[in-house]
């Protein structure tokens, strides 16, 4: 019974890592994923102002 006990405490331990990790790496990529948002809101503001200079005819159409 007490090696029985002992075993669930173990995998409990771990159980208790693991979920301790993946919360670090999830964080992690929130942050990745929160750069790459405000890096694409940059990129697709420069490429509209960008376009939108080019689209314009010349004076001499």
């Amino acid at each position: 019974m007490e090696d029985r006990l002992v075993n669930i405490e173990i995998k409990l331990t771990n159980q208790e890592q693991l979920i301790e990790e993946l919360s670090a790496i999830i964080y992690k990529q929130q942050i990745q994923i929160d750069k790459l948002e405000r890096a694409a809101i940059e990129l697709e503001r420069f490429t509209q102002h960008d376009i939108g200079q080019h689209n314009v005819k010349p004076p001499h159409y």
